[in-house]
């Protein structure tokens, strides 16, 4: 009983500090937009949204923001990049951070053509895999678990002036 109660205090401290990861983000993004406009030196502006997504009595989609969310609850996090210089940038890539107590949701990545990571530093293309011994100690390709991914990332190429793209992506909150 004691074991079960600590796990789950661990795994809602897991999520708090997944959100105030996602918080500290969107402030850091917000104050980079506000600095950027200010002194408009930084070209591109990254602006981090999170939002708990849930269907209404007939079905459709409805957003709202996730600063309060419980195990198994649905996230949306969207990155819109804003060129706000007035030349165009080229090379582009738009990186999106997975929390620790948030695990991807396959294949709702937007724009599909994403690359993944599970450390951080090795990105791959969807879906990841690696190789590990079978029972035999035959090395087979396995699918890397959607829910090890930690961060996505696609190659936006070139963000005209005054132009936005958006990538997004959903999780779970970890149960």
């Amino acid at each position: 009983m004691k074991n079960k109660l600590h796990d789950g205090l661990l795994n809602h401290k897991l999520v708090l500090s997944g959100l105030f990861l996602v918080l500290v983000i969107q402030s850091s993004f917000a104050n980079a937009e506000q600095s950027a406009k200010a002194k408009n030196k930084q070209p591109l502006v990254v602006t981090l949204t999170a939002n708990k997504v849930v269907k209404d009595a007939s079905g459709k989609e409805v957003f709202s923001k996730a600063d309060k969310v419980k195990p198994g609850d649905l996230v949306e996090y969207r990155a819109n990049y804003a060129n706000v210089s007035q030349a165009g940038l080229s090379a582009v890539v738009a990186t999106l951070p997975i929390p620790k107590g948030m695990e991807y949701i396959d294949r709702t990545a937007n724009p599909v053509a994403a690359s993944a990571t599970v450390d951080g530093v090795k990105y791959e293309s969807v879906p990841l895999k690696r190789i590990v011994k079978d029972k035999a100690g035959k090395q087979v390709t396995t699918l890397v678990p959607v829910t090890e991914y930690r961060a996505l990332r696609w190659s936006l190429g070139n963000i005209q002036a005054g132009k936005v793209i958006a990538v997004s992506a959903r999780v779970h909150v970890a149960k």
